[in-house]
């Protein structure tokens, strides 16, 4: 059970990325803005003043500090310093509680320490993966390399399915070709023709992936059914991803984004340290969307200028006039310059138009208390608590641990994230046709399902023709090819004569583990496939379990050579130093396959 624990932490480590942060260019009065805040951090960390920097700042959130934080203790960390890297983590946590950085890299550290502790690193690593799934960017910036990866490990494991498929069916095409030919076609001039029928995909000029589905097609008569199953679930797969191809793209190129980018900071309450990248080097059509006004109002409000926030908020609300989130942000501007009235009205209205909007009746309680109207804040709140007391009594504890910031700033949702992210998808589309079309030809993106569905019902329907048509097939013992006048039957295989002569003699039924040995035996030409994890498992006939460690073996290869291409720098997303983990995990993963091999030979499902 150790072991397997071991083994699991190993994993999802070595594919997590590392700690080290890379700054985006900025404008020079935006990063001059920035050092000062940058400042003010350093030295309340090194006074030891962070609780009190958190608090007049009002951080609630700040993952871009936190990854510089991390940054510093993964240089403490190389360099043994333990407690200092310690401390910084538990530093950045306290910056950013809902961030899984500090829980990743404090599994790193008890992993690491010299007094290993695999139940404290597992219990980090848990924390960190709980606080990972609640956080949508950043679940974006693993799952879609991952997803990327995924689908090359796929079609590796398939380009392996169809390496196997020519070492163990190739000979009975070649029997079949001979036999028609009256065996003038044996054996040089066969095995030619048969590579020009193998490679006519390619040589008629058709894209590659017809090659692959050709493959399926010559060999589908001899697959078992679970070789079929894995096939027809590699079409369906097919057909899935083209279709969402222009969404997986949008994923990937999302970070190339400013507006997506500085959402995702909003969102995440991630904008107090750092000025927004909206508006500071110009151009281009995001720049103008009423999100952008809505990220450079936050911005302006927050340095204090609240006239330029309520230009920004105001050209939002004219784009979207029905939006709750900009009237709240709207009347808290009021709110800070004392003009209750004015504050009000503007919760008031976001009331109306969201009656459960909770950001806006708690901040009406707060403006009835600043007017001394403590009876009617009361009732205010009560009238908050009723929609959702949990909410309610964490913005009354938010205003009491920020004194400054009384009122609930509002912030983009999750959905609205989405929305934006799915705008994204037309600007994709064109590049996302040009890909499918560069695979499989001039076949509509939008037909990638109705292609899938063709290619299972030709699989299927050439099952029946190949009945009467094909006369060869491989001897269930010695696996050479036979055709069908001269396979004998042997209990429920096809055997050659020489096979059946050996095996005729045996009647008894304790014997018979002698012929099924005999058919579960792996041929020799089949065992280069061993070299990979998985193709061992793909000769001994265990198909489910072979592509299971076929595609965990090709996504450890790939990521570690093509991840860092798929993981975009942004300034607070951390990204890998290196990948002994991945070289480690990739060691265990062969180790793994063998054993399972061992173990399957002692069972004597394969010989």
């Amino acid at each position: 059970m150790k072991s397997l624990k071991l083994v699991i932490i190993l994993f999802f480590i070595g594919l997590y990325p590392s700690y080290s942060s890379r700054a985006l260019a900025t404008p020079l009065e935006t990063q001059n803005l920035k050092e000062q805040k940058s400042f003010q951090l350093a030295s309340a960390i090194r006074e030891d003043k962070l609780n009190a920097f958190i608090r007049d700042q009002g951080i609630t959130q700040s993952s871009r500090a936190t990854s510089a934080l991390l940054f510093e203790a993964e240089r403490a960390l190389s360099e043994n310093r333990w407690a200092e890297a310690i401390k910084l983590a538990q530093m950045s946590a306290q910056l950013s509680p809902d961030s899984p950085f500090p829980a990743f890299f404090m599994a790193e550290v008890y992993w690491q320490a010299k007094t290993f502790k695999l139940s404290d690193a597992i219990l980090h690593f848990l924390v960190g993966l709980g606080l990972l799934v609640s956080d949508l960017s950043l679940l974006i910036d693993l799952l879609t390399p991952f997803a990327f990866l995924l689908i090359l490990a796929i079609l590796l494991s398939f380009a392996t399915f169809i390496l196997y498929s020519l070492l163990s069916y190739a000979p009975s095409w070649l029997h079949q070709l001979s036999q028609h030919s009256i065996r003038y076609l044996y054996p040089i001039s066969a095995g030619l023709l048969f590579c020009i029928l193998f490679l006519s995909p390619l040589i008629l000029g058709l894209p590659p992936l017809y090659l692959l589905l050709f493959s399926f097609l010559l060999f589908w008569r001899f697959y078992r059914p679970s070789e079929k199953g894995a096939v027809m679930a590699f079409l369906v797969g097919l057909g899935t991803t083209a279709w969402v191809l222009p969404f997986l793209l949008t994923l990937l190129t999302a970070k190339g984004s400013n507006l997506i980018d500085e959402m995702s900071r909003n969102t995440k309450r991630d904008t107090r340290l750092t000025p927004t990248m909206i508006g500071q080097a110009g151009g281009g059509t995001e720049e103008t969307s009423w999100e952008a006004w809505f990220i450079r109002g936050v911005n302006e409000g927050r340095q204090g200028h609240y006239d330029e926030a309520r230009t920004y908020y105001q050209n939002a609300l004219q784009d979207n006039p029905k939006s709750p989130t900009i009237l709240n942000n709207l009347g808290n501007l009021s709110f800070y310059q004392q003009d209750y009235d004015h504050a009000g009205k503007y919760y008031q209205e976001a009331i109306t138009l969201s009656p459960k909007f909770m950001a806006a009746q708690y901040n009406l309680a707060q403006v009835f208390r600043e007017k001394l109207l403590f009876e009617e804040g009361d009732k205010q709140f009560e009238k908050a608590t009723k929609i959702n007391a949990n909410i309610a009594e964490a913005y009354a504890m938010q205003s009491t641990r920020f004194p400054d910031f009384p009122v609930i700033e509002e912030h983009f949702s999750k959905r609205e994230l989405w929305n934006a992210l799915l705008r994204l998808q037309t600007l994709n589309r064109p590049f996302s046709e040009e890909i499918w079309q560069s695979a499989v030809g001039p076949i509509p993106l939008a037909y990638s399902p109705l292609l899938a569905l063709f290619c299972i019902a030709l699989l299927s329907l050439s099952t029946h023709f190949s009945d009467w048509m094909f006369s060869a097939l491989p001897c269930a013992f010695c696996k050479k090819a036979i055709c069908l006048k001269c396979a004998k039957r042997l209990y429920s295989y096809h055997a050659c004569r020489r096979c059946r002569m050996e095996f005729r003699n045996i009647r008894k039924k304790s014997d018979y583990k002698i012929i099924e040995d005999a058919v579960r035996s792996v041929p020799f030409k089949l065992y280069p496939l061993f070299l990979l994890p998985g193709g061992g498992h793909l000769a001994a006939q265990m198909t489910k379990r072979a592509f299971l460690f076929l595609i965990l073996f090709f996504i450890l290869l790939s990521s570690i050579f093509i991840e860092k291409e798929l993981m975009l720098s942004t300034e607070w997303v951390l990204h890998r130093d290196g990948n002994l983990l991945q070289v480690l995990f990739l060691f265990l993963l062969y180790i793994t396959a063998i054993l399972d091999l061992v173990r399957m030979r002692k069972r004597r499902l394969w010989r």
